[in-house]
C-alpha cells in the first residue's frame, strides 16, 4: 500500500480547514464554489500536485515536514514537524476517505 501525504488530497484538506476554522455546516452550494476555486488553484500551480504526489510516496514515521512562506518583502516564516505513528494513522485514514 502506498503511503499518502494527507495534504495530497487538497480538496479534503481545505474542506477540513474551513470547517475547523469557521466551524460551519457546509451546504452544497459552498462545496461547488470551493471545488471550482480548488480547480483554479490547481491550474495556477501545476507543480504542487506533482510534488505532493511524490512526497506522498516517501513520507513515513520519522520524516520531517517543513513549510516555509516568503512574503513579497522577503520576510520568511518557517515551521516543521516530525511525523510520528499517530500522524501516519491520520494520513492513512484521510487517504482512504478519498477513495484512492
Amino acid at each position: 500500500m502506498k503511503r499518502r501525504l494527507f495534504f495530497y488530497h487538497l480538496d479534503f484538506l481545505i474542506f477540513i480547514c474551513y470547517n475547523v476554522i469557521e466551524v460551519k455546516i457546509m451546504n452544497p452550494m459552498n462545496l461547488m464554489k470551493y471545488r471550482q476555486m480548488l480547480e483554479t488553484f490547481r491550474e495556477n500551480h501545476p507543480k504542487l500536485p506533482l510534488f505532493l504526489k511524490a512526497a506522498s510516496q516517501r513520507i513515513c514515521d520519522g520524516s520531517v515536514v517543513e513549510i516555509k512562506l516568503r512574503d513579497p518583502d522577503g520576510q520568511e516564516i518557517v515551521t516543521n514537524f516530525l511525523v510520528n505513528q499517530k500522524d501516519m494513522e491520520l494520513i492513512r485514514e484521510l487517504g482512504g476517505m478519498s477513495g484512492q
